[in-house]
């Protein structure tokens, strides 16, 4: 086995970059599966997203994109509490209190006048 000093730059330069196209798929399938996660709980999902992200390299990470939902969790809830506030008409408030003295102020007001 040859030692490091023994390399040649174009070989130690070859090593390199395989390396970091390892670590670049490896990274890619870590980030599916963790997509797929906030995305789904459903088990099969997630693990279709685990061999995608591995066998095809490269590959699979492109097929993910496609078959992957549209919205994570948070975006899904993000989307029912604005269509939720929405919906529900605002109260017609003509005097709201302040929240460090207790007077009424008009809705328009920013900071309260007393």
């Amino acid at each position: 086995m040859l030692a490091v000093d023994q390399l040649n730059p174009a070989s130690l330069a070859i090593v390199a970059a395989v390396a970091y196209v390892v670590l670049l798929w490896v990274a890619l399938a870590f980030y599916v599966v963790r997509d797929a996660r906030r995305r789904s709980t459903s088990i099969g999902l997630q693990l279709v997203a685990l061999v995608l992200g591995f066998v095809p390299p490269f590959l699979g990470v492109l097929v993910y994109f496609m078959v992957r939902p549209p919205h994570t969790f948070e975006e899904e809830r993000s989307m029912a509490l604005e269509e939720h506030a929405l919906l529900d008409p605002a109260p017609d408030e003509q005097m709201r209190p302040c929240p460090s003295c207790g007077r009424d102020n008009e809705p328009d007001f920013v900071i309260c006048p007393y």
